[in-house]
């Protein structure tokens, strides 16, 4: 501390609320306007604005102090508009610059937009069909006749670990649950089931964040999700996977969990085994910290259940007598699923049927979205057959092949099927996910079951070179440099790097980085690579641009770097990720972009990111008593400025 600091006199002044910090959109501006008459009119106490509002006999609210501090300080959207106006106005008229009937207005309309705007999801007595939210169909039989769409369900031990997550939930906590098993061992159903006392008790709603594409779904409201919500990630790993996409959400996930005033929430989710290892491999990653302690272990046999009860189901369900009968080794849910007769599907399957699926499975495990175009199956299916396999196609190969694979299982969806647009009982028609690739044409998925079969079965198989031709020309751009990385970790690196040559010109900062580092490894002095990555890297994503900034300057392209800074990173990159803003601040530094890292900095300060603002030059001296609201370091203040309250 300076001398100076030290001889200058403390002085008391009125404490502030504190401002809210609120997500873009209507409820921010509401917040803002509310917080800037405060400040206008000399921050009065909440005595002092509860007794203008009592002495004024018209207006319609009458907040007394609590309210009228949420109202101020809260996050979420105020109950009432009336105390909101009432807040407003008499604020309004201590000060010299603001109209009391323009701002009532001004304030009335905010209220209407934010509360319009904040209901994200639908109310979970509406969400009727289990299948909608990816629950498997199960298999037909043709000893019943009209059944329900579900089995009767029979509890087993990991259910009743669900329960208590949606027990503590419907009390008022927080929750998060993720089940983990192998493949059509009953995980989506169980959280189907799970959600009961929620639709019996009212008031929740849920949200399935799966269009255009499941993390920028979850990432465009995961910030509206207000209490009483129920947050769906079925198929976890394609929310939180991917690199930094899957970071910013479970970050975006773990503010939510903790953050009071928006609770409660349940967030439910599901994994493999292998997606689980994956995902939480990296001890500091976001996704590894919200995962932990949410994890609920279901077994891949039918063990644990009441026998009593399950005989007494089966007797009142046809499908579920036939899965007790037939399933292997208790496997009573993918029997259920169609498991056995997908298997059977593809061992009996013509050429370039098997071909197909074949193609889809290699597709999948190689790092494709369960939304493959059908360009790129179409394009790899010969690579899989023999010549003379291929001689005998007919002109109609495809159509056949497709029909074959799209045939349903006892009811459950067929081994590879058509991606279709939806159509609601009422309004506009809309579009499944994926429901069209990058080029329009139609996309397919492959059967869950035959997934999960395929990465045990073909995990030593490297997919012919049809397979990657066809890739780097049809696949998703999103999923190009994925695929190249799997090429690469199989040393096909011609191919790996034309998939993370296409993954670059498409913007994707990872594959930039991949191609810059793959290519100076092969012909060091060459700076093509460099400049293209430098030219195309999108600039939103903080950690890839750090990534990018490394392997440039490690392969020795200064002037690629100048580029790429001159595209003003740091006037771009998102700030829902701290370590990825963190990783960038270093980079930056260590590039010696300094007008970069002060632009940057001020970001961070806006936002209310002091911890990371505080890394960055003389700022934690400057600021060691902390910030106020408008931005500047706060006076000094001791022991003796602060309320007692007893």
């Amino acid at each position: 501390m300076s001398g100076d600091d030290e001889g200058r006199p403390v002085t008391k002044r009125r404490r502030l609320i504190a401002r809210p910090q609120v997500p873009p959109g209507p409820l921010r501006d509401l917040k803002a306007l509310i917080y800037e008459l405060y400040v206008e009119a000399g921050a009065p106490s909440l005595e002092e604005m509860a007794a203008l509002v009592a002495a004024d006999d018209g207006l319609a609210g009458a907040p007394e102090k609590d309210t009228i501090h949420r109202i101020i300080r809260d996050t979420a959207v105020p109950p009432s508009q009336a105390d909101v106006v009432a807040v407003v106005t008499v604020l309004a008229r201590a000060t010299t610059t603001w109209d009391g009937h323009d701002v009532a207005q001004r304030a009335r309309d905010l209220w209407v937009a934010a509360r319009l705007g904040s209901a994200v999801g639908v109310p979970l007595g509406e969400v009727t069909d289990p299948f909608v939210l990816e629950v498997h169909r199960p298999i037909a039989s043709e000893r019943a006749g009209t059944l329900p769409p579900l089995p009767p369900y029979v509890p087993r031990p990991h259910d009743r670990q669900l329960a208590g997550v949606v027990e503590r939930a419907a009390g008022g906590a927080s929750m998060m649950a993720v089940l983990v098993a192998g493949s059509s061992a009953g995980k989506t159903r169980a959280c189907w089931q799970a959600l009961e006392p929620l639709r019996e008790a009212g008031g929740w709603r849920l949200r399935h964040p799966f269009d255009p594409a499941r993390p920028e779904a979850a990432l465009r409201d995961l910030d509206r999700v207000g209490p009483r919500t129920v947050v769906w990630l079925n198929e976890t790993q394609d929310y939180l996977g991917g690199g930094e996409a899957g970071e910013r959400v479970a970050a975006g996930l773990r503010t939510l969990l903790a953050a009071p005033s928006r609770g409660p929430v349940l967030v439910l989710g599901t994994l493999w085994p292998a997606h689980h290892a994956e995902l939480t491999r990296r001890p500091e990653s976001q996704v590894r910290q919200v995962l932990d302690g949410t994890i609920i272990e279901v077994p891949e046999t039918f063990t644990g259940a009441d026998p009593a009860a399950l005989q007494h189901a089966a007797g009142a369900d046809a499908r579920l007598a036939e899965a007790i009968e037939h399933a292997e080794d208790g496997q009573i849910t993918q029997y259920l699923a169609g498991g056995p007769e997908l298997l059977a599907r593809l061992t009996a399957a013509e050429p370039a049927a098997k071909a197909v699926i074949w193609a889809a499975m290699d597709a999948r495990r190689m790092g494709h979205h369960n939304a493959l175009p059908l360009s790129l199956l179409e394009e790899a299916v010969p690579a899989y057959l023999t010549a003379t396999q291929y001689d005998q196609l007919g002109q109609d190969w495809l159509e056949r092949a497709l029909a074959y694979t799209a045939q349903p299982c006892k009811g459950a969806s067929g081994p590879v099927t058509r991606i279709r647009t939806q159509r609601p009982h009422h309004g506009r028609r809309r579009r499944a996910p994926h429901a069209s690739a990058h080029d329009g044409g139609p996309v397919y998925q492959l059967a869950d079951y035959l997934d999960q079969h395929g990465r045990a079965t073909r995990a030593g198989h490297i997919p012919p070179t049809g397979f990657w031709e066809a890739a780097a020309v049809h696949a998703h751009p999103a999923d190009q440099g994925a695929l190249g990385d799997a090429a690469w970790e199989r040393g096909l690196y011609r191919d790996a790097t034309q998939l993370h040559k296409n993954a670059t010109t498409h913007g994707d900062p990872r594959a930039a980085r991949s191609l810059v580092d793959h290519l100076h490894r092969l012909h060091p002095t060459d700076q093509r690579p460099s400049a293209h990555a430098a030219a195309h890297a999108t600039l939103n994503n903080p950690g890839g641009v750090a990534l990018l900034l490394g392997a440039l300057r490690q392969a020795g392209a200064d002037d690629q770097v100048t580029a790429l800074l001159a595209r003003d990173p740091a006037a771009q990159v998102a700030l829902d990720n701290p370590s990825g803003v963190a990783n960038l601040l270093g980079r930056l530094r260590q590039v010696g972009a300094g007008d970069q890292v002060t632009a940057l900095a001020d970001r961070l300060l806006a936002v209310g990111m002091l911890d990371q603002f505080l890394q960055i030059g003389d700022h934690r001296e400057r600021y060691r008593f902390g910030r106020e609201p408008e931005g500047h370091p706060a006076d000094r203040w001791g022991w003796e400025d602060l309320l007692d309250l007893e």
